[in-house]
């Protein structure tokens, strides 16, 4: 799906507003969810690519990507994984 520019506000928006009502499930668990998706999305093979700056679109994986409310509520469950990841290592 092609966003163009008239209507990138209200997608950037109900993203937000997505993040915010699964906000439990990516304090416990989106770190994993989100590399899941970024591997689907971007790291997969033949998969088409988020932006087209010639074009001048972009795809909704582009804001679920870059929204500061998924990453900040995402944030949580990274830091937990690290710091596990160091205590299996034999880290502090």
């Amino acid at each position: 799906m092609r966003i163009r520019r008239a209507t990138r506000l209200p997608v950037a928006m109900a993203v937000s507003l997505a993040a915010v009502a699964v906000a439990p499930v990516l304090l416990v668990a989106g770190d994993p969810l989100r590399h899941l998706y970024l591997r689907h999305v971007v790291y997969r093979p033949g998969a088409p690519p988020v932006s087209d700056k010639r074009g001048g679109w972009v795809s909704v994986h582009w804001f679920v990507l870059t929204n500061p409310v998924v990453r900040a509520l995402c944030r949580p469950s990274a830091e937990f994984r690290a710091r596990a990841g160091r205590r299996r290592q034999g880290g502090r």
